[in-house]
Order: structure tokens, then sequence, then C-alpha cells
């Protein structure tokens, strides 16, 4: 029987673990300057509008008017790149089955039934006298497999129309081509109710009952709100990364509720800080 004892919580160890990931955001945030200045002029040239520098020597009775070349091209770039990416005339992918695939013993097992059975009712014979050589089981066991990665392909197809993906990579794109940088995060799931079939034991109909799913998620995350480790060589030696969430008050009281969570806490926090705790960023202000 499992264990459902709440573990003990060193208030001493938390409140220090705490301290440290406040240190080490707070690190990340004046580390990240230098290109959040990168990103800011970026922006201001993509959007037509001087640096402040720059707008300070451009005397009072002259125009200020900005050439919209910038925004030309980024224009012109994302719509490139989303005809490359994301044809309307092909789709962009293709599941194949392995040209020796791995199946799973309940898999390989199905195939020998399905071959012996049908060997058999085409000879007239018994299913124990039917031979297979080599090269019939392996060409069953690749039908078997192209027949699964053939409808996987349609789930895949739906599930990607579903969370409507190309707008989502759109998304990215664009800021990959803005900033240098595109963040698509995942892959997570969210959980749906769906329809299985089952056959009543009664009446041998088959009748539809609901069950619930998980669908693939993905989520385009701003660049603003990510913060990257600085010091990292690469993005796979990154000793951790930070995501600025900016929320309601109904939502922070939504994670009470969760289990990962420490609801009392969350309760008692929000009733010390009535007005929150929001801090904007020296870029949110420029």
């Amino acid at each position: 029987m499992a264990d459902t004892t709440p573990p003990t919580i060193d208030e001493a160890k938390l409140n220090s673990f705490g301290d440290t990931l406040r240190r080490l955001w707070m690190t990340y945030v004046t580390d990240r300057k230098p290109v959040e200045e990168r990103w800011l002029r970026n922006l201001f040239q993509v959007r037509k509008i001087y640096d402040a520098d720059i707008l300070a020597l451009i005397p009072a009775d002259r125009s200020k008017a900005y050439p919209g070349l910038t925004q030309w091209m980024v224009r012109g770039t994302i719509a490139r790149l989303m005809q490359m990416l994301f044809p309307q005339t092909e789709k962009n992918y293709g599941i194949k089955a392995s040209p020796l695939p791995d199946l799973s013993k309940d898999q390989v097992q199905q195939v020998l039934d399905a071959l012996v059975t049908a060997r058999a009712e085409a000879n007239g014979g018994d299913a124990a006298s039917v031979q297979l050589t080599d090269e019939e089981i392996e060409k069953a066991l690749f039908e078997f497999a192209k027949g699964k990665a053939e409808r996987m392909e349609v789930k895949v197809d739906d599930d990607l129309q579903e969370m409507e993906y190309v707008t989502l990579a759109r998304r990215v794109v664009k800021a990959a081509v803005t900033y240098s940088i595109g963040i698509l995060r995942g892959p997570y799931h969210r959980e749906v109710p769906g329809r299985s079939w089952k056959q009543n034991v009664n009446t041998g109909a088959w009748e539809a009952t609901e069950v619930q799913k998980f669908k693939p998620l993905f989520e385009f995350l701003p660049v603003w709100d990510h913060y990257f480790d600085m010091t990292a060589v690469s993005v796979d030696r990154q000793d951790g990364t930070f995501d600025r969430h900016i929320m309601m008050r109904s939502e922070v009281e939504e994670l009470a509720s969760r289990a990962d969570f420490m609801g009392e806490r969350i309760h008692a926090y929000l009733r010390e800080h009535t007005h929150g705790n929001y801090k904007a960023q020296w870029w949110e202000s420029v």
C-alpha cells in the first residue's frame, strides 16, 4: 500500500533554497541587460522609432520621419520563411515505418497470429501445419508498422491543426526575425474529453463511451519573458532558466487548488499582499 503521508518540510532548507533561486534570478536579470538593449534597438528599428540618443541629435526644425526599410524587410523575411517552412501545397513532415520496425512482443505475436490464420484459411489446412519464412514474417511486420505510421500521421496532422500550429510557428518566426531568437515552449499536454468504442456485453451492439484523452500542447513564449543562463556556452549547458509570469490575483488563487502547490501559503501570501508585488522591468517603461 502506498504511503500517502505528506512529507515533512524543513523550513530552514526551504527558505535557503528560495534565497538561492532569488539570487540566481537577479544574476540572470543583470546579465541579460546588454541583450535587452540590443532587442530594444531592433524593436525600435522595426517600429520606425528613433533611439533617444539619435533623436536628440535631430534639430527641432528637421523632419523626424523614419524610413520603413527595416519593417519592409522583416515582413518579407517572415513571409519567405513561412513559405519555406510551411508550404501551402504540401505537408512539411511525414511519418514512415522503419524497414526493420522494432515492435513490442504483443504486436509481433498479433502479426504472427494473423499471418498464420490467413495462411491456414487460404490453404484450407490446420494452423499448426503452417510454415512461414523469415521474409514473409518481416514483410508482415513491415506492413503492420506501415499501417501504424499512416494512422499516426493522420493523428499528428489532426493535433497540429487543432492547436493552430502554423499560426503559433509564425509568432516564433516573427520573434526570430526581429530579435534573432524565437521560443516555442513544449511539448506539454492537456486533458480533453474523447470517445472510445465499446461492445455492449448484453446486446452485442457497439456503443460510444466518453473517455479522457491527452492532447499535445505547445506555447509561444515572448523572448522578454525568458531569462537565460548567460554564462553557458550552449543551450544544453545552462544552469537552469527562468520564465517570468505576470498573473492576476484570480490566477494565483487557482494555484492553491493544485496538488503541486502549497495552498495555505498562497492564501496567506495573498492576504498579506492585497495589491500584489508586480514590478516593471526597465524596458517596459522605455
